[in-house]
């Protein structure tokens, strides 16, 4: 488990990067369907052609090359990365899917939100009760995690943000 925190703390990292300059945005359940869809897929082109039906704008390499470098220099192998941000409505929400390979070869998703009210709600209507759940409200955050098949659920909200990053689970 030790080897995959910095593969975490690069998950955070591009959400947050691709969330930089987002705006609010609600979430409802069609589209956190549509984005666990996106997430559950088997590779890249998969996630294009689900992640289409949320009529998301698709964010161009330059926009994700400084993530790229900086995954590729800690993976040591070659990533294929798309994200896409909603930018219907202010929306500001954010999507990213990725197939990592070398070393540390697995793909992942990460779904970042700045109005995550209900999100965790909505997350367990979709994928029934979490397998782990924590709630601090003088830090003002919780977290959740599912497994179901072979992907792994994490949410985590800290104030008013959150995401949901799925992928396949270590091996041990």
């Amino acid at each position: 488990m030790r080897r995959l925190r910095p593969v975490t703390t690069l998950y955070c990292c591009f959400g947050v990067l691709v969330m930089a300059g987002g705006v609010a945005a609600g979430d409802n359940d069609a589209t956190v369907k549509k984005v666990l869809d996106v997430c559950a897929s088997s590779d890249v082109p998969m996630a294009v052609d689900r992640a289409s039906r949320l009529g998301w704008r698709r964010q161009t390499d330059g926009e994700i090359s400084q993530w790229r470098t900086a995954f590729v220099g800690y993976n040591g192998g070659s990533v294929d990365v798309v994200a896409w941000r909603s930018e219907q409505r202010g929306r500001g929400d954010t999507l990213s899917f990725w197939a990592a390979a070398g070393p540390s070869a697995h793909k992942a998703c990460v779904y970042s939100t700045s109005s995550p009210d209900g999100l965790s709600e909505k997350l367990s209507r979709m994928l029934g009760p979490p397998n782990t759940s924590e709630k601090n409200d003088a830090a003002q955050s919780q977290s959740a995690s599912w497994k179901r098949g072979d992907l792994v659920y994490s949410f985590v909200q800290v104030g008013s943000s959150a995401s949901v990053h799925v992928g396949q689970p270590p091996l041990d």
